[in-house]
């Protein structure tokens, strides 16, 4: 609240005084967002609204109107630069590091800009190669609030970027002589294209799948799809909304059209949202980044730290363009992380395959179309899909040991267009994870080798198509027996319990360049439901009690390999009880 207030009735009169225009009556930014959220919320009118927060209507006007290049700006200032605001300051103090940061009500402030900072990453998402904004906002909050020199600091991979940290936020001085490690921690940036329907939440994504760009193009005389993958266009920009709230989105272009054909219309959704955590991993990292600022003078002088802030983890694969533009020049060790519904506080990790090497197949099967009341006259391509299926079952479990583990699903099954007809073709689509290059080398084999005979049998033909995806991530065994050590030493619950998973990550490429470990940290708590921590659910939401877990874990990597005490346990622990402290009172449904 501000510190003046109008007074509600004069002396001696009976009647309320209603605001007047221009009377110099000023909201602050909690106000506003109360403003806004009470008008979407409820049914309150902007003239009760008005006379609530002694305003003119027209102000309250103004705001709704602009509402959302307010929330856009709020949630990129953290709470801890707003709050200096309104006591008259205007930036957050990191020097010298010796100020009363570390006192429990800073950490409550650091907590708070940590929460708020994830949750404007959550508002305002980006899909992969797209992360224009983010890029943007991490770059000046290095530059503006940390005093990172510029030189430190350079974008790769089109939306990426990495940040050098050394002893006392110097300018890096490359040396091939360093007896420390160079250490890299990684955070993925990129949204999912999928519509939140987290309504409730202030912080709900802003790109709905409700917003849609509509295209013109001509018509094409054959039926038969054709794109070109290797040519890309940008969406106009005045066909898309203000830019504080969508970026350019990259599609596919058709091909050329012939002359005189016709235009017709078509839709590209725009929906974008944080579903797999990403938003709080950059906030982890971005904390990690913070706290070895405020303690770089403690650093060794030797060695340096690399933020790294990958786009496109999702697809298709930012790791290894970040590689190509000299991401891991220097570094020695990397180090990550993602958030999974393991009960909140647990940290799991092993030595090994975590991750699943992904290979996706598809299967045209050819015979020969007919009337469905003359099925001899045909080779029935939906007989043969359908054998196809129940051959690839036995892929797994007689071409492979009983240690081995892999899977293959089939996923997809189209064909036929009209009940009365047997179609010419059909076509299969499906999966296959594995943890071993070589076992999914024998899969593939068995799979064209069972497709190709079984269709043969049937009377049909098939082509087989493999497309290979993200390598299996595979920790190796000193460094993550290291991680393992380091977080029993903090008191932090270790276990190897639901590893390794079946997904797919990109950050296998890092560690098949450099050593280092992928770990994973829990974020389910008693009382959630499913959907709210599972990974690419509609409903998902990242719990911000997780921020400090990872960070604390990283800090402690950290100071083991550079053996120096940035940070005390007392200090951690302040930390974690901090930022459940703020979020007592927040609840996800």
């Amino acid at each position: 609240m501000s510190d003046h207030e109008h007074d509600e009735h004069d002396q001696g009169d009976n009647e309320p005084k209603k605001a007047k225009q221009g009377s110099g009556k000023r909201l602050n930014d909690r106000q506003r967002v109360d403003i806004i959220q009470m008008a979407e919320n409820s049914k309150i009118s902007k003239r009760q609204l008005a006379d609530k927060f002694g305003v003119t209507e027209a102000a309250i006007r103004k705001l709704l109107r602009k509402k959302d290049d307010f929330l856009r700006r709020y949630y990129d200032t953290p709470e801890e630069i707003r709050d200096q605001r309104l006591r008259g300051k205007s930036t957050l103090s990191l020097y010298p590091p010796d100020d009363p940061w570390k006192q429990e009500l800073d950490w409550i402030g650091f907590s708070r800009m940590l929460r708020d900072i994830r949750r404007g990453f959550h508002r305002y998402p980006e899909t992969g190669y797209q992360e224009f904004r983010t890029q943007a906002f991490i770059r000046r909050f290095c530059e503006q609030t940390l005093h990172i020199p510029g030189k430190n600091i350079r974008e790769m991979a089109s939306t990426g970027l990495i940040v050098d940290v050394c002893y006392d936020n110097a300018t890096i001085s490359r040396s091939d002589k360093r007896k420390l490690p160079v250490l890299a921690f990684r955070a993925d940036m990129d949204a999912l294209p999928i519509e939140e329907l987290n309504d409730h939440l202030p912080y709900c994504s802003t790109q709905k799948g409700g917003q849609k760009e509509l295209r013109k193009r001509k018509k094409r005389k054959s039926s038969t799809p054709q794109t070109s993958p290797d040519v890309k266009m940008d969406t106009p920009a005045n066909l898309l909304p203000a830019p504080s709230t969508i970026t350019t989105t990259t599609i596919m272009a058709p091909p050329a059209p012939n002359a005189g054909d016709d235009d017709e219309e078509f839709q590209i959704s725009t929906a974008a949202a944080h579903m797999c955590g990403h938003d709080g991993h950059m906030a982890m990292v971005l904390g990690l980044c913070v706290m070895v600022v405020r303690s770089a003078h403690l650093l060794p002088q030797d060695t340096f730290v690399r933020f790294l802030f990958q786009p496109a983890e999702e697809g298709p694969g930012g790791a290894m363009k970040m590689i190509k533009d000299g991401a891991l020049t220097d570094v020695d060790e990397v180090y990550g992380c993602h958030n999974a519904p393991f009960p909140l506080y647990s940290i799991h990790v092993r030595p090994g395959a975590v991750m699943a090497h992904e290979v996706e197949f598809s299967i045209d099967i050819h015979g020969i179309g007919g009337h469905g009341s003359a099925p001899q006259q045909c080779v029935d391509p939906i007989l043969a899909g359908s054998a196809v299926v129940q051959a690839l079952q036995s892929v797994v479990s007689r071409s492979l040991s009983p240690m081995d583990t892999a899977v293959v699903s089939v996923t997809q099954f189209r064909g036929g267009d009209a009940n009365n007809v047997i179609p010419s073709r059909v076509f299969l689509g499906g999966t296959i994870r594995d943890f071993d290059l070589q076992i999914a080398e024998k899969i593939k084999d068995r799979v064209a080798r069972l497709v190709h005979s079984t269709c043969a049998a049937y009377g049909a033909t098939a082509n087989v198509h493999f497309l290979d995806g993200y390598a299996p991530v595979i920790n190796p065994q000193v460094e993550t027996r290291q991680v393992q050590q380091i977080a029993m030493d903090m008191g932090l619950y270790v276990s190897e319990e639901g590893l390794p998973l079946m997904a797919a990550e990109d950050f296998s490429y890092f560690l098949q360049e450099r050593k280092g470990c992928y770990f994973f940290l829990g974020t389910k708590e008693d009382g959630d439901t499913e959907k709210m921590r599972a990974l690419h659910s509609n409903h998902y939401d990242f719990n911000d009690k997780a921020i400090p877990l990872g960070i604390r874990l990283f800090l402690g990597i950290l100071q083991s390999r550079f053996k120096c005490e940035l940070y005390t346990f007392e200090e951690m622990q302040a930390f974690q009880v901090a930022m459940e402290r703020i979020m007592i009172n927040v609840t996800v449904v």
